[in-house]
């Protein structure tokens, strides 16, 4: 439920802010990118039986983190805007590879 509602309030910052530091091609497949996880990670079973803490901030919070540092990348003030955006894709890959290895190969 917290994935959906950061989900939503950061499309809706996004939109809001019409920003321009992220291309719109870029934009919308990170938007679509991360939708398409958070209805994987929320809907989709096998579930965790024993749902632990880290793993679902893990699962829940590093694909949002991602998701801004790729849609803000001007929030990293030390960083180089390219810099946080490709960490911003690493991270969300990683994260999304790992969330199929869960839900095809943990029954």
């Amino acid at each position: 439920m917290i994935a959906a509602l950061l989900y939503i309030m950061t499309v809706g910052f996004y939109l809001f802010t019409n920003s321009k530091e992220t291309s719109l091609k870029e934009a919308i497949i990170c938007i679509s990118v991360v939708g398409i996880y958070c209805l994987w990670h929320l809907a989709i079973p096998p579930f965790a039986a024993t749902p632990n803490f880290y793993t679902e901030r893990a699962f829940g919070i590093v694909p949002f983190v991602s998701m801004w540092a790729i849609l803000f990348p001007h929030f990293a003030i030390n960083q180089i805007p390219t810099v946080t955006r490709t960490l911003g894709w690493i991270g969300l890959f990683t994260m999304t590879v790992i969330l199929a290895i869960f839900k095809l190969l943990v029954w």
